[in-house]
């Protein structure tokens, strides 16, 4: 039982109590179950741990479908393990009450995935109060962040996009206050934060490789700013964490450094085809601008981050935090674009972006700073709002993994599907009228919340 001090302390934070709730209850409505071979390979692994004790996922490859990777007459998840370790418990909580079926199974996983993508936004709307925005500008962009951005779209599925998201974030904000807990000369809490700042950094790399630029650059803007202050309780935890990566490949191929990319079943060694220049400008374009997985076609709102970005590097005081910002967003960016799988197989907008797209929202706040109060502003922002969150809520509406022989997912599929009714929920599914429920809840709190800010408004 919470003891009454606890629960003080949890009322305080009401309003990011009901923008978690808001978030997470329309999130996990249009949970389905399985979705692709993406989420199948990372659900083949938790139960071949689970059931078996062993890494090798020979028993469930039909899950995995195409996804896996081939070594010694042994099937193996070809995705980075992070996401599989993190549904070790889950799966071993279902089997406790005897949810064994893989569509059960399934939907445990996506409802901790729609957890960790509410608790994202929750996230960006502290730190936006923590440098200093107000509440209303911070709760505009936890609401463009959660239901403006491609995130919706993916925070129904198993993939690990929304929980690396999470943690990076996280790791960054956890930095952010060290820095600011040092500069207040309590140099304790410094340490501390500087621990789950390692830690969080660390499993953001474990749900996704990748991530690896994104905190080489942050450590950077962290020895820039701290000149190696305490440095030592940053990086330890995040190496003793990170080590599981060498481990598990070793636990695998007999070395530290072969990954699973390295003997895929059907397309070979897929790291041999990174950072080709020839795909840079088609991934670019596809990436950022293009129907098929434009960012800017799916959310334009976003347009107001680079009004953010530039506003941002006018304040003298702080240049280096918007620079660190931008250049782990160009680092995934151009790392992605310049493969021939940039458009991320059968996926319904940039999917790949959503790790670090709270790095792209939150400069945003110093536009809507800035010109909130703007009449001419305030239509153009409610317009692109409306648009965006139309064009993503269509990717979690009605599945997040269209054919990727679409060019246009939400004209070609996404949007048939809504007019015919075929929404893409269990509980839709199974009583038509739970759709009522769910949005006279959500009504509901969007009021609570909004009374939150009767005399910010």
């Amino acid at each position: 039982m919470l003891s009454t001090n606890a629960i003080f302390k949890l009322l305080k934070f009401k309003t990011e109590i009901k923008i978690f709730l808001l978030l997470f209850i329309v999130y996990a409505y249009f949970i389905t179950g399985f979705h692709s071979a993406n989420e199948g390979s990372a659900l083949a692994l938790t139960k071949a741990i689970v059931d078996n004790q062993k890494l090798s996922i020979d028993e469930y490859k039909d899950l995995a479908s195409v996804d896996i990777s081939y070594y010694k007459d042994h099937y193996y998840s070809d995705k980075d393990p992070g996401r599989a370790f993190l549904g070790v418990p889950i799966y071993a909580i279902d089997k406790l009450f005897g949810f064994t079926s893989d569509s059960q199974v399934f939907f445990s996983m996506e409802l901790v995935t729609a957890f960790f993508s509410a608790a994202s936004v929750v996230l960006l709307y502290r730190f936006v109060i923590f440098l200093k925005g107000s509440r209303v500008a911070a709760l505009i962009l936890a609401l463009v962040y959660g239901l403006a951005t491609i995130l919706f779209s993916f925070s129904k599925t198993f993939f690990a996009h929304p929980h690396s998201a999470f943690f990076s974030l996280l790791g960054l904000f956890a930095l952010v206050t060290s820095m600011r807990m040092r500069e207040d000369n309590k140099k304790h809490l410094a340490k501390k934060y500087l621990v789950y700042s390692g830690i969080s950094f660390a499993l953001s790399v474990l749900m996704e490789y990748t991530n690896l630029f994104v905190v080489a650059i942050f450590f950077i803007y962290y020895f820039y700013k701290s000149r190696f202050k305490n440095i030592l309780f940053l990086i330890i935890p995040f190496l003793v964490l990170t080590s599981i990566i060498p481990l598990y490949n070793y636990s695998i191929f007999g070395n530290f450094f072969e990954t699973t990319y390295n003997h895929h079943y059907s397309y070979g060694n897929i790291e041999s085809i990174y950072f080709r220049a020839d795909f840079l400008k088609e991934g670019l374009y596809g990436l950022l601008f293009s129907t098929w997985r434009g960012l800017f076609y799916y959310s334009p709102i976003l347009l107001f981050s680079l009004l953010g970005f530039f506003y941002w590097f006018k304040d003298r005081n702080d240049r280096t935090l918007p620079a660190a910002l931008l250049l782990s967003f160009i680092a995934i960016l151009v790392f992605y674009s310049a493969t021939p799988a940039w458009r991320g197989g059968n996926s319904y907008g940039p999917r790949y972006l959503v790790s670090v797209m709270p790095f792209i929202v939150l400069p945003m706040w110093k536009i809507v700073e800035k010109y909130g109060k703007n009449k001419v502003f305030q239509i153009i922002f409610i317009v692109l709002f409306i648009y965006s969150t139309i064009l993503v809520s269509a990717g979690s509406f009605a599945g997040p993994c269209p054919a990727e022989s679409f060019t246009n997912p939400f004209l070609q599929q996404n949007l048939p599907q809504l007019i015919s009714d075929s929404l893409d929920s269990y509980l839709y599914q199974q009583n038509k009228s739970t759709l009522y429920i769910m949005i006279f809840v959500e009504l509901f709190l969007l009021w609570q919340l909004l009374k939150d800010f009767k005399y910010k408004i």
